[in-house]
């Protein structure tokens, strides 16, 4: 599920996989903190799993977040 192009269903598998304590699955969420439509999710799994500190900053920011939820209207 990681190869596929929806944003959501990489996240979840990608958030599904960091669970089970697969670095593929860690490493996949921080990239889609780089995709807005998905940041907002991906902000939220890496809270739950204790990823926070792996994020960009740049991804992380009141602007980061205002860009995502626009991207959701």
């Amino acid at each position: 599920a990681l190869e596929v192009r929806h944003r959501r269903l990489h996240t979840e598998a990608a958030a599904a996989l960091a669970r089970f304590g697969e670095d593929a699955g860690k490493d996949a969420l921080v990239a889609l903190a780089a995709e807005p439509v998905a940041r907002l999710r991906v902000l939220k799994y890496a809270e739950e799993l204790d990823l926070s500190e792996k994020l960009s900053e740049e991804f992380t920011t009141p602007v980061a977040r205002a860009e995502a939820l626009i991207t959701l209207a």
